[in-house]
């Protein structure tokens, strides 16, 4: 389901850095049935009930990290999100520059389904992108905050990429592909 651990924040990490170095962009995508499952969260349970709550916040932190470093790589960051399970899609989608998902793309943030807040950065890009653009005169911020709290707090995931961009997950700049397998073609050609 490839849940997100230390060592996929390592690649990710040395990914972006590697891009700064010695590339025009960074791709985030995998050809794997599905993108990721979100965040490890038997080696959360397995921290908490040993009491290791600074490695918990240790773990938190490192996913954070490494979601504001897509979101402030030197490098544009196209996340190619694809599959039944792109929880984790949500997080890097909305710290990439741009998102190229599959059709069948579902996106979420769903921690609250079993008693976590999301903790990967999403809550605030979603809470960012609610009032972007919102002229000066709008004063009552709140239907755009309640429509994202209540996205979150009911764990909503789109069931296509169609409905991500209705969520709010992916904006109107964002592309989709019909065609999964051309998704794999599409990260191949941005590194040639």
């Amino acid at each position: 389901m490839n849940a997100i651990g230390g060592d996929t924040i390592q690649m990710l990490n040395a990914g972006v850095k590697e891009a700064a170095a010695n590339f025009s962009a960074l791709v985030v995508g995998n050809d794997a049935p599905n993108f990721s499952a979100g965040a490890n969260l038997m080696l959360v349970l397995l921290e908490a009930q040993e009491g290791n709550w600074d490695e918990v916040d240790l773990m938190i932190r490192a996913f954070q990290n490494s979601t504001q470093a897509l979101r402030y790589a030197d490098v544009p960051v196209i996340v190619a999100p694809g599959g039944s399970h792109s929880v984790a899609a949500a997080r890097f989608a909305l710290h990439g520059d741009r998102v190229q998902a599959a059709a069948e793309s579902y996106i979420g943030l769903v921690e609250v389904g079993v008693g976590l807040i999301p903790g990967g950065g999403g809550t605030k890009e979603m809470l960012a992108r609610a009032v972007d653009g919102l002229p000066s005169t709008q004063s009552d911020l709140l239907p755009f905050v309640q429509r994202v709290f209540e996205t979150i707090g009911f764990a909503k995931v789109s069931t296509s990429a169609a409905d991500a961009r209705h969520l709010g997950f992916l904006d109107e700049a964002d592309r989709v592909t019909m065609n999964r397998e051309r998704l794999s073609c599409g990260r191949q050609r941005a590194r040639a």
